[in-house]
């Protein structure tokens, strides 16, 4: 050997995380040895505050991208020449332009905008760095990286896929059975404990000493106060109960009254994220005291203060507390008591993890969810989760898909309003809402009511804004209504004469006689606009000749006099006496 590195691997430490600090290969740093102390001071500095998964992500956006390029724009003889100083602008912007190539066979770009932005993110982080280091005398001092490149980058990224209405209220049935099945197993499994502790028996050797459930579990309790070990662990002490455990009453049955498994634990995680909305991060390894009770307006409510390593922020909630099974206090408290026995023979490092579990095969230590790279949760989890979608049937989906199926729920129910659902979200921004957390369908809503908004502007500007939208919505009545106070089954399929299929209905003051048009018959200002119409028709007699007037207005009159009027009641009408209205525009 001469002594030379031949590779570089950076440690990450994870304290408590049961697989050990994060270990991410950065041999590339070698290629380029004039950059190599500089670039590998800016890399750990720019990772020590990522979360696992963004760090790795970020590292392997190097040598796919800037190191890729400086390959191939840097000759071989001179790489061990290239250094910070040879950093300069036509150099990035060489790279910027590598960034767009476009491939020669297929005519298109190698890269999305996304994967440009993650690969120039690197550098321009790295420039930041060394700016404020040691090593900021050797950069260019003309050195400029460019912003705003690819603007919408984020927007043209394929959104995460939801999961469907039907689906997600599947899931959420399948998850408050087992919840229920797992309370009543423990609480079943807790009483008969303690009505059997005085049958525990002196002899197991006796026939059927274990046959019964209740004995059964009595002696499990009283001999292991910690975990219950494995059918050959059993064997080893007592191999009568391990055969009554393993071929009568059932290995997995006899266990969740104990403690859970990973499997026993998805329901909880599942309904606390939809509750919640943490990202799966922080949910899987949230801490107990992470949900604290509080008094708000004299009333109990569970909190929630979660760490998000990510941004280093906790993710403040408050549920009302009730009794219901899926309630956010009632599924903590439980998930408490039932881990409890785990907690006491626990690792230091994660005996204050809300989920504790053991494995329903092989080694019974408990164990937690790791902070592992994958979004989606360790291996553990994986396989719990895909288990629970075979047992019910469901398509396979993730704690991701769950968060932005929330925020899709949320975002339909307050009408694309960003600043609700960043409150649900948690986020610091509606921005961070549009720029990541927007699903297909959210979009197409967006699109939906962009086009609904340009329909009634230009139906207003037609009319000469004798139809405003914006007052109508202010009354509580329907925009899409010609004549405001009225509303209309269907707006842009006019039966009227003169209108066009397909565009908002123009036929202002002529609702009346329309089949499509409807009248809320217990409102005040539906009444005054009414009444208010009549009067408009009256005086259009004075406006127009005597026979323009009774082809166009007489119809309405009478249908206003004879059907539409007397539905009010009186109480109704003398409510609507009272109201100080701005009158409707004059009819032509």
């Amino acid at each position: 050997m001469d002594g030379r590195v031949t590779g570089i691997t950076l440690i990450f430490p994870r304290p408590g995380d049961p697989d050990g600090d994060q270990k991410i290969p950065a041999s590339f740093l070698l290629r380029y040895p004039a950059l190599e102390e500089q670039f590998a001071y800016a890399l750990i500095e720019s990772c020590a505050s990522q979360s696992p998964a963004t760090r790795s992500e970020f590292v392997k956006c190097l040598p796919r991208g800037f190191y890729a390029f400086l390959d191939e724009a840097v000759p071989a003889k001179r790489r061990g020449m290239f250094g910070l100083s040879s950093l300069t602008t036509p150099v990035v912007n060489q790279f910027v332009t590598w960034l767009e190539r476009v491939d020669p066979k297929s005519g298109k770009a190698v890269w999305a905008p996304k994967t440009r932005k993650q690969h120039l993110a690197p550098l321009t982080r790295f420039v930041e760095v060394l700016r404020r280091s040691r090593f900021a005398s050797d950069l260019d001092p003309t050195l400029h990286m460019p912003r705003g490149l690819w603007p919408g980058a984020h927007r043209q990224q394929k959104p995460t896929r939801i999961i469907q209405r039907q689906e997600f209220e599947r899931m959420y049935r399948a998850c408050v059975a087992e919840v229920t099945s797992a309370v009543r197993a423990f609480a079943d499994g807790q009483r008969l404990i303690a009505a059997n502790r005085w049958r525990l028996p002196v002899d197991g050797t006796a026939r059927g000493a274990y046959s019964d459930i209740g004995t059964c579990l009595s002696v499990i309790d009283d001999r292991f106060p910690g975990v219950v070990p494995t059918d050959a662990g059993l064997a080893r002490v007592d191999p009568a109960l391990a055969r009554a455990v393993e071929e009568i009453h059932g290995s997995a049955m006899v266990l969740r009254r104990f403690h859970p498994t990973a499997r026993d634990l998805v329901p909880f995680v599942l309904l606390l994220t939809v509750h919640y909305d943490y990202n799966p991060e922080t949910i899987l390894t949230c801490e107990q005291e992470d949900f604290p009770r509080v008094t708000v307006l004299g009333r109990e409510r569970i909190g929630g203060r979660a760490l998000k390593r990510r941004s280093g922020r906790r993710q403040m909630r408050s549920h009302a507390v009730t009794d219901d099974i899926d309630n956010s206090a009632t599924l903590l408290e439980f998930v408490k008591i039932w881990t409890e026995r785990l907690r006491r023979v626990a690792e230091p490092h994660i005996a204050t993890r809300l989920f504790l579990f053991t494995l329903a095969r092989g080694s019974r230590a408990p164990q937690a969810f790791a902070s592992r790279q994958k979004s989606n949760g360790d291996a553990r989890w994986i396989a719990a989760l895909n288990s629970f979608c075979k047992d019910y049937n469901l398509r396979r989906f993730t704690l991701k898909q769950v968060r932005h199926t929330v925020h899709d729920h949320a975002h339909e129910l307050f009408e694309g309003d960003l600043r609700m659902v960043a409150a649900i979200g948690g986020q610091r921004s509606a921005q961070v809402i549009n720029d990541h957390y927007m699903s297909d369908a959210a979009r197409e809503r967006n699109l939906e009511r962009l086009s609904g908004a340009q329909a009634l502007m230009l139906r207003d500007r037609s009319m000469r804004h004798r139809a405003d939208a914006r007052r109508e919505r202010d009354d509580g009545g329907d925009p899409g209504a010609a004549t405001p106070g009225w509303i209309c089954l269907d707006p842009y399929s006019s039966p009227m004469h003169g209108e066009v299929q397909g565009r908002l209905c123009q036929a202002y003051g002529r609702c009346p006689i329309c089949p499509h048009a409807q009248l809320d018959t217990t409102s005040p200002v539906a009444c005054a606009r009414a009444h208010d119409l009549l009067a408009r028709v009256d005086e259009a007699l004075a406006a127009v000749i005597s026979e323009a007037w009774l082809a166009r207005w007489a119809q309405v009159r009478r249908r206003l006099v004879d059907y539409w009027l007397p539905r009010f009641p009186e109480s109704v009408l003398s409510e609507a006496r009272t109201l100080d209205m701005r009158r409707l525009p004059p009819l032509e």
